[in-house]
């Protein structure tokens, strides 16, 4: 995989990633400020999350899903 196909696979999971975020927290009726103030971080940050701007770590992913009550499990084999 050359370098420019990371780059691009990457911004491909980060819109996916903000697209799902958001898609979460519309479903549940949530503001970009609630959700924001929730997690402690600027509303900017958020919105650059739902765009793809910028990558959301596996814990700002972990602590969405608590706070809008998304639950998802491991395969067994990661859990291990």
């Amino acid at each position: 995989m050359t370098p420019e196909t990371e780059d691009v696979e990457e911004k491909a999971f980060n819109y996916a990633m903000g697209i799902l975020i958001k898609s979460w927290r519309i479903e549940r009726g949530w503001s970009q400020q609630i959700l924001a103030r929730k997690m402690k971080i600027p509303v900017r940050s958020l919105q650059q999350y739902e765009k793809g701007a910028e990558a959301v770590s596996i814990r700002q992913f972990i602590q969405v899903c608590r706070l809008l009550k998304i639950e998802f499990t491991l395969p067994a084999e990661a859990e291990s």
